[in-house]
């Protein structure tokens, strides 16, 4: 029993593994413009857990992104 225990969790450590490689590699695929965007979305979202209604302020952050994006061309 442990061994199939051991073997699920080196599994499951493999998957997210090749899950955090390919998104990272999203990321590096961004223009400087875009990363600065998603800079500047990630400290909104991080400043809406300080509000009355975080919510309402991170559906704000998203906008802001979004018109960033286009922005950026």
């Amino acid at each position: 029993m442990p061994k199939v225990l051991l073997a699920a969790l080196l599994a499951i450590a493999g998957v997210l593994a090749i899950w955090s490689f390919t998104t990272s590699a999203q990321v590096i695929d961004d223009t400087p413009c875009q990363e600065s965007c998603h800079e500047q979305h990630g400290y909104c979202v991080t400043a809406c857990g300080e509000r009355d209604n975080p919510v309402e302020c991170e559906e704000g952050c998203d906008d802001a992104l979004e018109t960033c994006l286009e922005e950026c061309g």
